[in-house]
């Protein structure tokens, strides 16, 4: 997939800035599951690589995580403990890179693992009815 080969692409870039590698992982804490497109060995910084768009890359640029990639960030650093995630949209290149430094927020979190546990409610729930009928 092209968008596999400008990831990694971008993460050399981000490599060779924080003086690190990044290894691309899935973790799980509880139900809840990340899948980065790469963290540090000690597992203190995260990457999120989204493909080059114009808006993204602008309000990137601005300094302004939209509120559609919110989740994914904040989940990412809950289940991985990680300090910071380093945002990037790109096409694999240092010319059309930005990117954001995205820190825990604990607020967040709480949001998130309420969030799954009305999901989970929910899904016992359903499955409850659908016995009960039988």
């Amino acid at each position: 997939f092209p968008s596999h080969d400008t990831e990694a692409k971008a993460r050399e870039i981000i490599e060779d800035q924080i003086g690190e590698e990044l290894y691309p992982a899935v973790y799980a804490l509880g139900i809840m599951i990340a899948s980065v497109d790469g963290i540090t060995a000690n597992g203190e910084i995260a990457f999120e690589h989204k493909l080059f768009n114009m808006r993204l890359h602008d309000s990137i640029s601005k300094g302004i995580l939209p509120e559609e990639h919110i989740p994914q960030c904040q989940q990412t650093l809950l289940v991985t403990g990680a300090k910071s995630l380093i945002f990037v949209c790109s096409n694999g290149d240092r010319e059309s890179m930005a990117q954001l430094m995205v820190y825990p927020d604990h607020y967040y979190f709480t949001k998130i693992d309420l969030g799954w546990k009305c999901f989970k409610r929910d899904l016992d729930n359903y499955g409850n009815r659908e016995m009960a009928s039988t």
